[in-house]
């Protein structure tokens, strides 16, 4: 490539990147990761669950290195066989280009409830 068509490359990458960048901002997102992800964070209650009063589903987002948007929160508790509530922590990932979203709990809050599950 000659240094004429770079320096066109150069001047047009911040449009490109700021494009692509709008696509995954997480605050465009944010009630429609709440509204879709809540339903799917309850399915992984394996009793009761309780929302915490007051609190957001998701207190923070970031971009991850796959082009999609990751909303964390702790704001729901499990209720365990003993009957003790237990805060659990997840992420909820959504992919614009793909319109998929896909909700998950914390690895070690998966480990604990399994562990809790087994000592019934």
């Amino acid at each position: 490539m000659n240094a004429k068509k770079c320096l066109i490359a150069l001047a047009l990458l911040p449009a490109l990147l700021g494009n692509a960048h709008a696509q995954l901002s997480p605050s465009k997102h944010w009630e429609d990761a709440e509204a879709t992800c809540k339903k799917s964070i309850e399915e992984f209650a394996p009793f009761e669950f309780i929302w915490e009063p007051g609190t957001r589903i998701f207190t923070s987002a970031s971009i991850d290195e796959s082009d999609s948007i990751r909303y964390s929160g702790a704001g729901i508790q499990f209720k365990t066989p003993k009957g003790d509530w237990l805060r659990i922590k997840y992420n909820c990932h959504y992919y614009p280009g793909r319109q998929i979203w896909r909700a998950e709990i914390h690895e070690y809050s998966k480990n604990l409830i399994d562990n809790l599950m087994s000592c019934q």
